[in-house]
C-alpha cells in the first residue's frame, strides 16, 4: 500500500512539474472568411489562429482582460483606419501590453511590443500597457509614419516621454491621443519635418503646435510667438491645465484643440485667430476668454461651429482701439492696425489730427512704411533715379528698398514716388521685405499677373491671410491701394 502511495505522490509531483497548456476552446474564435470578426476567449495571452488572413476593428472591443495577442502568418491585413470608424482592431481593449508577430508574417513586425509595418516605416499601434524602459518609448529610427487616431488611441498609463527619430515626417491629427502621462516629445536634431520645445511637439518652422503631452504637471502654458495654427487635439486631455495664452500671430484653432482640458478656465484668444473649429470636444469648462480684438471682431471670426462652446464663458473684449486721429472710427477694419502703426513709429498721420485712410498710398509712403517697421535702420542715399522726392526721410526709405531689393523703379531710371502703389506691388514690397519667401501652392485668380515676382508675392500673402481677392476669383492686382489698406497689409503681415 505504501509503495502504491509513493508512486501516486511521484506522479503528482511530476505532473505538477510539467508546464500548463491552454488551448483555446473553438468558440474563442468568430472567423468568417478567414476575417476574425471577434474574440469570445478567456483573456490572457492570445495566439490568433494559424489560417485567419484578416482582423476586424471590432474583434477585440471592449475585451479587458488580454494581455498580449499573436499575430501569425497568415494576418495579412489588419482594419486600422477608416474601416471601422478608425478604431483599429484592439480598440477598447486597454490590457494589452504587447503585441507578437510571427517572424514568417510579411506584412508586420513587432519591436518591443510595438506592431509595425514589416519594413519599419510605419507605426501601427503601441498597445495601452506596454511599459518600455522606465517609461520611455524610443521610436526606431527609419519609421516615416505615425499611424493616424489608431496608433496611440487606448489609455497607456506608463509612457512617460516619447523620442521621435529623424526619419518621421508624418504625423497624424492625434498622435499620442492614449498617452495619459506622456510629460515630454522629444525629437532628433536632424528631423527636418517636426521639433520639440521644452517637451512641447511643433513643426520645424514653429507654425504648428501639434502636441502638448497630456500628463504635464503646469497648470500654465503661454504659446510661443510665431506660431500660426493649433492643431487638431494639440492640448487633448490636458487636465492639469487651467490657463491658455495664444499670443498674437495665431490664426486657426482646429478641432477639439482643449477637448478633455477638464480644469481650463481662463483662454487668452488674440485678434490674429479668423478660425475656431469646435474647439472642445464636449462641454466647454472655460468661464473667462480675454480676447484681443473689439466685440466686432469677434463676431468676424468663423467659429464653425463652436461659438455655442463659449456660452457659459465671459468674453472680456480689448478696449476699442484709439488712434488720436479724427478720421480713424474705432469700429474700423484697420483701427487696430492703424493704432499699431502709430505705436510702433511706423506714421503719424498727415497732420491735422487726421490718417486719411481712403487717401491713395504712394509709392514713396508704402517704402517708408517698411523702411520704419525695420527701425529706420542708416542707408547712403541712391542717385540712380531721376525723380527722387524733396523729403531726406523718404530718399532715405527709397535707397533702403533698393538696397535690399525690395525695388528696382520703373525700369526707365525712375522710381515713380508719387504714384499710387497697386495691389500688386504692395504684397510684392512686402513679400520682397519678408525675404521672399516661397508660396506653397499658387493662387488661383483669374486676373494673376504675368510677372513671376507678383504671382508668387501675391499667393504667398493669401497663403498667409495678409490680404485676400476682390472677389469673383479676382485679385485687383492693379487696383491702387489706400492707406487704410497698406497698414491693414502690414500689420498682418508684422510677424512674417
Amino acid at each position: 500500500m505504501k509503495k502504491v502511495l509513493s508512486i501516486l505522490l511521484a506522479l503528482c509531483l511530476l505532473v505538477g512539474a510539467l508546464p500548463v497548456f491552454t488551448f483555446a476552446a473553438e468558440d474563442d474564435f468568430v472567423i468568417e472568411d478567414g476575417v476574425l470578426t471577434k474574440y469570445n476567449g478567456p483573456g490572457g495571452d492570445v495566439v490568433v489562429p494559424d489560417g485567419v488572413t484578416s482582423i476586424s476593428g471590432i474583434a477585440f472591443e471592449g475585451i479587458t482582460n488580454v494581455t498580449s495577442v499573436t499575430i501569425p502568418a497568415s494576418v495579412t491585413f489588419l482594419f486600422l483606419e477608416s474601416d471601422v470608424l478608425w478604431l483599429g482592431p484592439f480598440y477598447g481593449c486597454d490590457s494589452i501590453a504587447e503585441i507578437i508577430v510571427d517572424p514568417g508574417n510579411s506584412t508586420f513586425a513587432s519591436v518591443d511590443g510595438v506592431l509595425y509595418s514589416k519594413d519599419m516605416k510605419t507605426l501601427l499601434y503601441s498597445p495601452p500597457k506596454l511599459t518600455p524602459n522606465e517609461g520611455k518609448l524610443v521610436i526606431p529610427d527609419g519609421v516615416t509614419t505615425i499611424l493616424d487616431r489608431v496608433a496611440f488611441h487606448d489609455n497607456n498609463d506608463n509612457i512617460v516621454s516619447i523620442a521621435l527619430p529623424a526619419s518621421v515626417t508624418s504625423i497624424p491629427i492625434s498622435p499620442f491621443f492614449g498617452c495619459k502621462k506622456l510629460s515630454e516629445i522629444s525629437v532628433d536634431l536632424d528631423n527636418a519635418t517636426y521639433t520639440s520645445v521644452d517637451g512641447v511637439l511643433y513643426t520645424k518652422d514653429m507654425k504648428e503646435l501639434i502636441s502638448y503631452p497630456a500628463g504635464r504637471s503646469s497648470a500654465t502654458f503661454t504659446v510661443p510667438s510665431g506660431v500660426t495654427i493649433i492643431r487638431n487635439v494639440a492640448f487633448y486631455g490636458c487636465e492639469s491645465l487651467t490657463d491658455i495664452k495664444l499670443q498674437d500671430g495665431v490664426k486657426e484653432i482646429k478641432g477639439s484643440a482643449f477637448g478633455g482640458c477638464t480644469s481650463l478656465a481662463s483662454l487668452t484668444i488674440p485678434s490674429s485667430v479668423k478660425e475656431i473649429y469646435y474647439a472642445f470636444s464636449d462641454d466647454c469648462t472655460v468661464k473667462d476668454v480675454y480676447y484681443g480684438g473689439t466685440k466686432e471682431q469677434w463676431k468676424q471670426i468663423n467659429f464653425t461651429g463652436s461659438e455655442y462652446q463659449f456660452k457659459d464663458a465671459t468674453i472680456h473684449f480689448k478696449t476699442t482701439p484709439s488712434t488720436g486721429f479724427t478720421d480713424v472710427k474705432p469700429g474700423a477694419y484697420y483701427a487696430e492696425a492703424v493704432k499699431w502703426a502709430v505705436e510702433n513709429g511706423i506714421t503719424s498721420g498727415i497732420g491735422g489730427g487726421k490718417f486719411a485712410p481712403s487717401q491713395t498710398c504712394k509709392r514713396e509712403q508704402i517704402v517708408t512704411f517698411l523702411y520704419r517697421s525695420k527701425g529706420s535702420p542708416q542707408v547712403s542715399i541712391t542717385d540712380q533715379f531721376t525723380d527722387m522726392p524733396k523729403s531726406e526721410e523718404f530718399q532715405r526709405a527709397i535707397s533702403w528698398a533698393v538696397e535690399n531689393n525690395i525695388t528696382m523703379g520703373n525700369g526707365k531710371g525712375q522710381f515713380s514716388p508719387a504714384k499710387g502703389c497697386t495691389r500688386a506691388e504692395a504684397m510684392t514690397f512686402i513679400w520682397r521685405a519678408a525675404g521672399r519667401p516661397e508660396p506653397k501652392t499658387e493662387a488661383a485668380f483669374s486676373d494673376m499677373p504675368s510677372s513671376s515676382d507678383f504671382r508668387k508675392a501675391i499667393s504667398w500673402a493669401v497663403e498667409n491671410n495678409i490680404t485676400q481677392g476682390i472677389g469673383n476669383n479676382k485679385f485687383g492686382p492693379n487696383t491702387p491701394c489706400n492707406r487704410g489698406h497698406i497698414v491693414t497689409f502690414l500689420y498682418n503681415a508684422k510677424d512674417l
